[in-house]
């Protein structure tokens, strides 16, 4: 999942790259590029959340598959 997401983000920023050319040439080319890397900076934000986000359901899922594998295993007296 992780590397789906890094491919996502790489889409992303090329995508963000061939906007960012064409707002160059725009009459507005300077407001319009300060709003742009706002954006920007928002994506790397939302790509690190997503990031840690994978990583903490992850665990999750590993903490409870260990712990249904223990309830299962309990001999029967």
């Amino acid at each position: 999942m992780a590397k789906n997401l890094e491919q996502a983000h790489g889409a992303i920023a090329n995508y963000f790259q061939f906007v960012e050319k064409g707002i160059s040439a725009s009459p507005l080319g300077a407001t319009a590029r300060k709003r742009f890397a706002g954006c920007l900076a928002h994506s790397d934000r939302v790509q690190k959340q997503l990031q840690a986000l994978t990583e903490q359901s992850e665990y999750l899922g590993d903490a409870a598959s260990k712990k249904a594998s223990e309830v299962v295993n309990i001999p029967i007296k």
